[in-house]
């Protein structure tokens, strides 16, 4: 009896020093509120990938609604194949949860530092959209200039030189020490763009990062048209916002997050996973 309790116990020392027991992955855990922003997460990548914001590059986290110091996101996989079960948790240097052996995006490391250096942020999204690459290899500044680009300030959109840091990264964001610069540059607000590479924008909610960073590209899109044109731009005056009580109406709709999720949903084909 002894010695099949010794054996047990060493069998199970065994599994757990080569990391044979499994974490849970974060499509099944037992917390509600993961599974859902699970979902959304899904949904959020297939809307990117629907809308032109993400082609086969690019990525969109959540922070992890049961645990601030952890994210989630896809393992690296184009945005449209994204599943549940692609889904991984990582902590804030970027190590994955569990010891996963799948493999993860180059540029986690966006996620991981922003989220440490911005409590406030619970969505991030990298993308190489074309309208406001062009703003980020020019001495013209990107400001908001339509309605749906109200969360930005009227200060210049910052840039981010990934050659500023001196690393060999292929103008990637590809190491925590990269990813705390950029996450610097971004300071405070809502969008930084990343010279001749693309933008990094966060918001409060996966959702509102889904709308911000389309926005942000339509933005940038119609500011360059109108320069094209001639004459004096008329940019956003952030004083004109800030409604709380068309906020409170309008909020709870969600009709941007609707359309878009139920656009994305038709464009699924039966060979989908």
């Amino acid at each position: 009896m002894k010695q099949s309790l010794l054996y047990t116990i060493t069998v199970m020392l065994s599994f757990i020093s080569a990391g044979a027991i499994a974490q849970t992955p974060p499509w099944q855990s037992a917390d509600p509120k993961v599974r859902a922003a699970v979902d959304d997460l899904v949904t959020a990548n297939k809307i990117l990938a629907n809308e032109g914001i993400f082609a086969s590059y690019g990525h969109i986290s959540v922070r992890d609604p049961s645990d601030p110091n952890r994210l989630l996101i896809s393992r690296s996989l184009a945005p449209d194949r994204v599943t549940a079960a692609d889904i991984v948790e990582l902590d804030l240097d970027c190590n994955p949860i569990g010891g996963t052996h799948v493999l993860l995006y180059q540029e986690r490391f966006i996620h991981c530092a922003i989220y440490r250096a911005r409590p406030d942020v619970m969505s991030v999204v990298h993308s190489h959209t074309p309208y406001m690459i062009t703003f980020s290899v020019s001495s013209v500044p990107l400001r908001p200039v339509i309605n749906a680009a109200q969360m930005m300030s009227s200060d210049p959109v910052p840039v981010y030189d990934t050659s500023s840091n001196k690393l060999a990264e292929n103008n990637l964001v590809a190491s925590l020490q990269s990813g705390r610069d950029l996450a610097r540059t971004l300071g405070q607000g809502p969008v930084v763009l990343m010279r001749g590479h693309g933008s990094t924008v966060v918001a409060s909610t996966v959702q509102k990062a889904v709308i911000t960073v389309i926005a942000m590209e339509q933005n940038a899109k119609i500011l360059l048209d109108a320069k094209l044109l001639g004459g004096q731009i008329t940019y956003l005056d952030p004083k004109n916002y800030g409604n709380q009580r068309i906020n409170r109406e309008t909020g709870p709709e969600a009709r941007d997050w609707n359309h878009l999720k139920a656009k994305a949903q038709k464009q699924e084909g039966p060979d989908t996973p």
